[in-house]
């Protein structure tokens, strides 16, 4: 099936995209329609079954006659298999927000590269594709037709249900139950995979073992108590196993990171499970009981095996001003689309946590909100330097960093050139961002989400990495990359003046 290309662009568009035509005949299965009003492209978009759709937005009546187009599309937008990409020429700070609102998929410069543009709209492309073969099916598990109103009625259903809920149950009453939540916002699903950071015996007193059971294609690992901790966290004829990837020690923040699309943490009696802490029987569902009175009692016993653990004060101490303000901004970066659902009794709540345990420096991220100046005139000389360290991986941190390279920055995504068997889909990634100019160093971390592969070799993948930091983190980002960039140009037209 082939994907149409509609573009609607004036006759004195830049060369990336007065080109378009000619690249587009090097594309395989593309169908390039070219429209003189944005009218027109709607009937298109409204004809093809996969479609990526250009718009310039050059004056203001293109601008409502986009948001016209983008509301005629909504549905085939909702499923992916348009992309509406808005080329903008006019200059106003508050369009890109005001039409990625209304689901146009991205906003380019006017002025946007020949080869970044010739990348991006092989990316478009690929993603119009990709959700196109999902619903395809979807629809033929279902037993349904794959027309293209069927697939775009599959699509909204799947978006409704789309949301991830996570349940609280009673306590268990088990002995050996010495795993505690520490805050429920160290519960999130990043694209459907499961990411639980949970408390108990550190690595001094134990380790996670490759078990002989598994649970579907889930490997188990077996939690196994170091011969003199024995009698402190007594298993007696059981043992915990959890299913999914090998459990990792984050020594930030003293957690283990459990992480699975379907995560099972299980107590088992002669190879049967006789309690669970948490199960997840639907991918978007996952069932956790709450922390228990035997897991509060191990508590002293757990803090003596993990170091660096802060000294314990009154837990029931009233939260500060700057708790309360750590908290409001972790939740501005909690996932939207996860559901909590606890009980009227319920005994863990977002304000008292157990906060005294060490898990990490948390920044107010409010200081980096005033943007980085660029440097001009002699200044504008200084030595420019920017390095990418992958610094965690799930949650664990990777020693050495893993030195990345910058390919492009995207409103949405990351694109970098990451040494291969370094990173898999789905991993969740911290990535310190360092911009050193002169003596001057700006830097900030980000955290991404391993999305998917542009191209792979055996020295280094380009890899998607989708954003889930907040805004703020992102604009400050940009706003490095931005000077990077300006003044990477700024040096190449002193040394083309300077050669004649």
């Amino acid at each position: 099936m082939k994907t149409s290309l509609i573009v609607c662009i004036p006759e004195n568009a830049p060369p990336s995209l007065a080109e378009l035509e000619v690249y587009s005949k090097d594309l395989e299965n593309i169908e390039f329609l070219k429209t003189n009003t944005i009218a027109a492209a709607v009937l298109q978009t409204q004809k093809a079954s996969i479609a990526v759709c250009l718009i310039c937005v050059s004056e203001k009546s293109d601008l409502v006659s986009l948001m016209s187009l983008l509301e005629t599309t909504s549905p085939e937008i909702t499923a992916g298999t348009l992309r509406v990409i808005a080329i903008n020429k006019l200059a106003h700070e508050k369009i890109p927000l005001m039409l990625k609102g209304k689901g146009c998929f991205e906003v380019l410069d006017f002025k946007v590269g020949k080869k970044e543009f010739n990348f991006k709209l092989n990316n478009y492309i690929k993603l119009a594709r990709q959700a196109h073969n999902r619903l395809v099916k979807d629809a033929e598990l279902s037993g349904s037709d794959v027309s293209k109103k069927s697939l775009s009625k599959i699509a909204a259903k799947n978006n409704q249900d789309g949301k991830t809920v996570i349940s609280w149950d009673k306590q268990l009453d088990h002995s050996s139950d010495f795993w505690l939540i520490t805050n429920k916002k160290n519960i999130r699903n990043v694209l459907g995979q499961w990411l639980i950071q949970i408390l108990g015996p550190g690595p001094a007193s134990g380790s996670w073992e490759k078990s002989e059971l598994t649970l579907g294609k889930k490997q188990g690992w077996e939690w196994k108590v170091g011969p003199q901790f024995l009698d402190t966290f007594k298993v007696s004829e059981g043992r915990w196993i959890f299913f999914g990837r090998e459990p990792e020690f984050s020594w930030k923040d003293n957690l283990w990171s459990l992480v699975s699309r379907q995560p099972v943490l299980a107590y088992y009696v002669e190879n049967e499970p006789t309690a669970y802490r948490m199960i997840s029987e639907d991918p978007k569902r996952l069932l956790i009981t709450e922390n228990s009175k035997h897991g509060n009692n191990f508590l002293e016993a757990i803090q003596k095996t993990i170091d660096n653990l802060k000294t314990f004060k009154d837990e029931k101490k009233k939260s500060s001003a700057f708790d309360d303000l750590i908290d409001e901004e972790l939740d501005k970066t909690h996932p939207a689309d996860v559901t909590q659902e606890a009980p009227k009794d319920s005994s863990i709540n977002d304000d008292q946590m157990y906060r005294d345990f060490n898990t990490g420096s948390l920044k107010d991220a409010r200081q980096d909100e005033e943007e980085l100046p660029w440097k001009a005139g002699a200044d504008a000389m200084e030595t420019l330097k920017l390095e990418l360290f992958v610094k965690q991986k799930n949650s664990v941190d990777i020693n050495p960093p893993i030195l990345v390279e910058l390919i492009e920055v995207q409103d949405h995504n990351i694109i970098l050139d990451i040494p291969a068997g370094s990173v898999n889909l789905s991993d969740l990634l911290n990535i310190d961002v360092c911009m050193t100019e002169g003596k001057t160093k700006n830097e900030t971390t980000i955290e991404v989400v391993a999305d998917h592969f542009e191209s792979e070799e055996e020295e280094g993948r380009i890899m998607v990495l989708a954003y889930t930091t907040d805004d703020r983190t992102r604009k400050k980002v940009k706003n490095i990359l931005d000077i990077y960039i300006k003044k990477q140009q700024f040096l190449l037209d002193f040394l083309t003046a300077a050669k004649g």
